[in-house]
């Protein structure tokens, strides 16, 4: 998320990496996300972000937004005002800080379903959050307001193994992974596509590896996913969204202050990972005959 000097959403720039977004083919947006470092920010400015995202997707975007907040109240609250924004699904991972058993997250995600204005998409994602157990997402599978999922456990045969669960009752349930390494793998086995943190960063080349698996370029597609590899090692060897806020800021945007400080040591190591980005995403951006 883009700050100005004072902290606050830097809207402008916000708006200015969307549209960048869609000129360089992104079918859609996932906001309030991990990436977006949502549990940063205020539900006022969850709320703000969304209708920002909305404006400027203007039909060209398809929309996910986070709606994720700290009581199901709240929660019901944001997805009711994304529903009249016109999104297309929220997403919601189990509640944070707290990790709930596989019961009580049974009865978390039935019961804001059953008063949900807007279809749900499950985000699994325990390094973060208390995982959603196999059993869970097949039983919530089953509620006609939760229709999909996002899986981000880096787990690709347990991913697979549930598709093909899942998708012999339930066939219009929709596979989303969040593991970049694995786009493709997943793709070639089912998987609708994928919620891709790199996308924000090198749309070209995720979107290059998506549309030539679409167009039946498996070795095309095959090469873009090696080659984007180090690139995401790259980025994740920080702190979790250093990486990938320094690479879009190398695509020309001014991310601003981050709303977790940090160290010397930190921003010393930020401006030098960029050092080893820059290289890589050139070299990869020129293939596709795009610049940095």
């Amino acid at each position: 998320m883009p700050l100005q000097r004072d902290g606050s959403i830097a809207e402008a720039e916000l708006r200015r990496h969307l549209r960048w977004l869609a000129d360089k083919g992104v079918n859609g947006i996932y906001a309030n996300g991990s990436t977006g470092e949502f549990t940063r920010f205020t539900a006022d400015e969850h709320r703000r972000t969304i209708e920002l995202v909305a404006e400027e997707s203007r039909g060209r975007l398809g929309i996910i937004a986070g709606a994720v907040e700290a009581t199901p109240e709240l929660t019901l609250a944001a997805c009711d005002h994304y529903a009249k924004l016109g999104c297309d699904a929220v997403s919601l991972c189990p509640p944070v800080y707290f990790r709930p058993g596989q019961e009580a997250l049974r009865e978390h995600f039935t019961r804001l379903a059953d008063r949900s204005p807007i279809p749900i998409l499950l985000y699994n994602i325990p390094a973060f959050a208390a995982p959603l157990a196999a059993d869970t997402i097949r039983e919530l599978a089953r509620h006609p307001r939760i229709i999909g999922l996002k899986d981000s456990t880096r787990d690709l045969p347990g991913f697979l193994t549930l598709m093909q669960e899942i998708r012999a009752f339930r066939p219009d349930f929709v596979f989303f992974t969040g593991t970049e390494e694995i786009l493709l793998p997943a793709l070639l086995m089912g998987a609708a596509g994928g919620t891709i943190a790199t996308a924000g960063c090198l749309p070209e080349a995720v979107m290059g590896l998506y549309q030539a698996w679409q167009r039946g370029e498996v070795d095309t597609a095959r090469r873009l996913q090696l080659a984007l590899l180090p690139v995401i090692k790259l980025m994740f060897s920080l702190d979790f969204p250093l990486g990938f806020r320094a690479a879009v800021e190398l695509r020309g945007f001014d991310l601003g202050p981050c709303r977790q400080p940090l160290s010397v040591g930190q921003q010393a190591a930020v401006e030098n990972l960029k050092t080893q980005l820059r290289p890589l995403m050139t070299q990869l951006l020129t293939t596709l005959g795009a610049t940095l």
